[in-house]
């Protein structure tokens, strides 16, 4: 995912307009990111109120209601493909 994002956000730096800006925003689909961007706004919560720099620059950008939506619908969609392989497959006697 990283090497991807930066090909695509390199890609879409040098290319001005809507097409350069929709590859720029590619990444922020990706689920690292959104896990990422999760994360580091919510490490005050989880390690008792210590902050802690380790924020991407990538990230910041991302909202935590943008991060949780996109998880969700990554999980929506993985377990539908898993159901729906498991039915395909499912071999009874």
């Amino acid at each position: 995912e990283s090497v991807l994002g930066a090909v695509l956000t390199a890609i879409g730096f040098l290319n001005k307009g809507p097409v350069g800006d929709f590859l720029q925003s590619i990444p922020d689909y990706f689920i690292g990111n959104n896990i990422s961007a999760l994360r580091d706004h919510q490490n005050q919560y989880l390690i008792n109120g210590v902050g802690q720099a380790t924020s991407n620059a990538n990230t910041q950008n991302l909202s935590d209601m943008h991060a949780i939506i996109v998880l969700a619908i990554y999980l929506v969609v993985f377990i539908g493909v898993a159901w729906w392989v498991n039915q395909q497959r499912d071999v009874t006697n």
